[in-house]
């Protein structure tokens, strides 16, 4: 149909609207189409052309949909598919309306990645199944959901949901579909990367100054004083009996190490005095002291800290941790049991403590700061990487035998998989006749660890040896296939040891997360031909249910053991309180002892409690109750009581102190002091120099502390907790000063002193004159144009825009509070009266107090130029 008839027709319309009294618009609904057909207004093709106009159909008679997708993007012209009543959505169109291009088809395969977790979902039309990693689930591919054509797939509009998005709404009347991505388009990626990217140049164009503490020879610590006095009765009694105790403990500097030292009170007795060297090379610690209290030793340790150790199938997390934390020990983020440190340690031996699992230590400093200790207790058989080394050494003076005993060994990586290790130890021994001997053993063993068929697996060989008779040698395996891990040992002796041989089997089965299933087989034999064999075996489980609760529960059988049960729960649903409760059952369930407790998890808070329920039918004191409460980390109150009639009170005091500042208020000893010096860096090396000036009245942050330099430029800071990366926040009063472009940092390492010096940056003025003498023939109106068309562009040499000004009627202009640094200053000339070049000119911008930079610009008919004297008079 031409133009001009579907104009004649459209005329035609608008008359029979006008005499109906229906108003006729571009918006002329179907209905009103089918009237004008029937009247015979507009032919069958007339009708059909209108009609798709209306319908927003493309050429092949499909409906045109607006695609509104994350209420961002829009395409006007989206085509569906219809068949069968139901929807398919054009796959390709879809990833043009988005931009997206991360895909690839190969041999029938359509893989994408979305997002910036790159997610993947993959349409296999050979095998005839598409897989979505995000919800892990795969379909099968029929007609019903999927057909291709012309390259293309289109997928039905519930699938094409599960696929994509979060939500979909078609309106087929208005012709829209609206839905929610529920991956990060390629626009918010690429605007993510570009603000990532600026951020981390603006991050790195920042000049970084950190300040710690290093070991000094000698420096004063810190005191902890620790007093309680004890009232307590027993059973049937009705006075109380006092007692009392006190001790003091002391940590600062010495020979660059940490000094400990603590002192009991009451008995007038010296207890373990060491200096320690934490990380002092490769997550080595080094320490020696000593040890002990009526009798002294002597003894040095350099070792790599573990996490855990295991003695007699017990297992022992151990960590070394602030002085003065409270440490809770987590499975599956829930709290099994909390401890307060000791000497800087923490130990936890608990039956919850299993092979093969992952905990966390989580650390509640008493200055508030809050971190996680990862510990797995999986065998490591002290495997390394290539390169990698680990040294275990200790001697230890033994007061009896006036011997010192020696042990040590050595771990080196040969490759990713193999290890080997050497080692030797002296003891001292007795023999028959009560004789002082030393006996020197050596050791040796390799490690070899890899995969076959993706499944893992240990073999380590070693041995030890003292003489001919008496020497062992071990080797232990363990393998993990699919949900099975098993594990063997086996040791053969020397006729100097009363065992001949020994063996250890092992096999664990986890069908699936939370349970698992164990059996451990044990035999000995002796060289006087007798044997013993045990054996136990166990079930294990262990969920998250509802969120906030744990379940873990053990049932355990063996040859000499009587069967015995456990059942825990943990409960932190409650807002403030960690609730727990354990159940025993031992001797095939006749003994039973259950302890319900409440304790509360804000341990950063001022005050910290925990109430204990215990109740055991086979004890004469069956029912008791435990109460602490510590207000502030100084005054600490408790009370058990027993149904027997058992009481105990107590009542204390614990207290740090800054022995350079008794006045101070300080929460741990693993803190440090900071002090500020604050000074005008004049010539620009961010170092403090003799004779440069100190800034007064400069406020600095240091989390919730702040202090104000005094007339000599500096402050104080005291008990800055170690180990935390503080950005200190200056706020510089006077507005002639600035931080510039520096970031001060410190992080504390021991008692020490932090000397931070803050550079402050002095701020200076650029003045300038564009001179005309080159116009004298040009009146003062001509000469004020000209300057009405000048303007100065100065942008810093990172190519940061910083001003943009005019001169003044007179050619001055002024462009304040600069950094002293580098420039670059343009001077464009506007106008149309002359054809003047533009000046791009490089300049350094120095501090002389009271002294601005002053530049003059010559004007000519034909160009700018920079005087070349900078500080020509003006």
């Amino acid at each position: 149909m031409s133009r001009k008839k579907i104009i004649d027709n459209l005329a035609l319309i608008a008359l029979f609207s006008l005499l109906s009294t229906v108003v006729f618009s571009e918006e002329y609904s179907l209905e009103d189409l089918n009237e004008f057909k029937n009247s015979g207004l507009i032919t069958t093709e007339d009708y059909n052309l209108l009609k798709a106009e209306l319908l927003g159909e493309n050429k092949d008679g499909e409906a045109l949909f607006t695609l509104s997708l994350n209420d961002k993007i829009n395409n006007p012209g989206y085509s569906l598919r219809r068949k069968e009543d139901k929807l398919y959505f054009s796959l390709l169109d879809f990833f043009k309306t988005i931009e997206f291009n991360n895909y690839s088809i190969k041999n029938e395969k359509l893989i994408m990645k979305l997002g910036k977790s790159l997610e993947e979902i993959t349409i296999d039309m050979k095998s005839k199944r598409v897989f979505i990693s995000r919800t892990n689930k795969s379909y099968k591919i029929t007609d019903e959901n999927i057909f291709t054509e012309n390259s293309d797939f289109f997928i039905e509009s519930s699938l094409f949901k599960e696929m994509f998005l979060l939500n979909l709404d078609v309106n087929e009347n208005k012709l829209l579909i609206k839905g929610d991505l529920n991956f990060n388009p390629p626009f918010e990626i690429d605007h993510y990367l570009n603000r990532s990217r600026e951020r981390l140049l603006e991050e790195n164009s920042r000049n970084r100054i950190l300040y710690t503490n290093d070991n000094s020879l000698f420096d004063v610590g810190y005191l902890k004083t620790r007093f309680n006095t004890e009232f307590s009765k027993s059973s049937g009694e009705k006075s109380f009996d006092s007692n009392w105790n006190g001790s003091l403990d002391y940590r600062g500097n010495l020979l660059y190490g940490e000094f400990n030292t603590s002192y009991d009170v009451k008995i007038d007795e010296l207890g373990d005095t060491y200096i320690y060297y934490p990380d002092i090379w490769k997550n080595h610690s080094l320490e020696f002291g000593s040890y002990g209290t009526v009798s002294r030793e002597l003894g040095l340790s350099f070792r790599k800290e573990k996490g855990y150790f295991i003695e007699n199938d017990v297992i022992t997390i151990r960590e070394s941790v602030p002085l003065g934390s409270k440490v809770e020990l987590l499975y599956m983020g829930f709290p099994l049991d909390v401890m307060n440190e000791e000497n800087g340690f923490v130990e936890f031996t608990n039956r919850e403590i299993k092979r093969d699992r992952d905990y966390v230590l989580r650390v509640h400093t008493d200055d508030g700061r809050i971190y996680d200790i990862a510990v797995n207790t999986a065998r490591d058989f002290n495997l390394q990487n290539a390169g990698q080394v680990e040294y275990n050494l200790d001697i230890r003076e033994e007061h009896d035998s006036e011997n010192y005993n020696f042990a040590g060994n050595i771990y080196y990586g040969i490759t990713d998989n193999l290890t080997v290790g050497l080692g030797a130890k002296k003891v001292t021994e007795y023999d028959v006749y009560d004789r002082k001997q030393s006996v020197v053993a050596s050791m040796g063993e390799l490690v070899y660890s890899n995969t076959i068929f993706k499944n893992p697996y240990t073999i380590a060989l070693g041995g030890e040896y003292v003489e001919d008779n008496r020497y062992s040698h071990n080797l232990q395996t363990k393998f993990d296939i699919y949900n099975f891990s098993f594990y063997n040992a086996y040791y053969t002796y020397g006729d100097y040891y009363n065992e001949s041989r020994s063996a250890e089997y092992s096999v664990k089965y986890t069908p699936f997360s939370g349970y698992s299933f164990d059996y451990n087989y044990r035999v000995n034999e002796y060289y006087e031909d007798s044997t013993t064999i045990d054996y136990d075996y166990g079930v294990s489980i262990y969920k998250s249910l509802m969120k906030d609760l744990l379940l873990t529960a053990d049932v355990r059988k063996g040859r000499d053991l009587k069967h015995e049960y456990s059942i825990y729960l943990n409960y932190t649903g409650f807002h403030n309180f960690n609730t727990s409760l354990q159940n025993l059952w031992t001797n095939d369930g006749r003994d039973y002892n259950t302890t319900l407790s409440f304790t509360n998890k804000n341990f950063w808070e001022t005050v910290d409690f925990s109430l204990d329920f215990s109740y055991s039918n086979r004890s004469e004191n069956s029912i008791s109750v435990r109460f602490t409460i510590d207000y502030d980390n100084f005054i600490n109150f408790g009370f058990s009581k027993e149904k027997g009639g058992a009481e105990s009170y107590n009542l204390g005091v614990n207290r740090i102190i800054d022995l350079k500042n008794v006045t101070a208020n300080i929460e741990s000893m693993d803190s440090s002091r900071v002090e500020i010096i604050t000074f005008v860096d004049s010539n620009d090396n961010y170092k403090y120099d003799e004779g440069e000036e100190l800034v007064e009245n400069v406020a600095v942050e240091i989390g919730s502390q702040k202090v104000v330099t005094d007339e000599e430029g500096r402050a104080s800071m005291y008990g800055v907790p170690n180990g935390i990366l503080y950005e200190l926040k200056p706020r510089i009063k006077k507005p002639s000063y600035s931080m510039g472009n520096n970031v001060i940092l410190i992080k504390g390492k021991n008692t020490g002193t932090i000397t931070a010096h803050i550079p402050i940056t002095p701020l200076t003025n650029l003045e300038g004159f564009i001179n005309l003498d080159d116009f004298e023939e040009l009146s003062e109106e001509l000469k004020n144009e000209i300057l009405e068309n000048v303007v100065i562009k100065v942008t810093h040499k990172e190519r940061k825009l910083e001003e943009l000004t005019m001169p003044d009627e007179m050619g001055y202009f002024e462009i304040s509070e600069l950094f002293p640094d580098g420039y670059n200053v343009e001077v464009i000339y506007l106008g149309d009266d002359f054809d003047i070049p533009n000046l791009s000119e490089q300049i350094k911008l120095g501090y002389v107090e009271n002294n601005p930079q002053k530049f003059v610009f010559n004007v000519t008919k034909n160009k700018i130029a920079l005087a070349k004297k900078k500080k020509e008079k003006i």
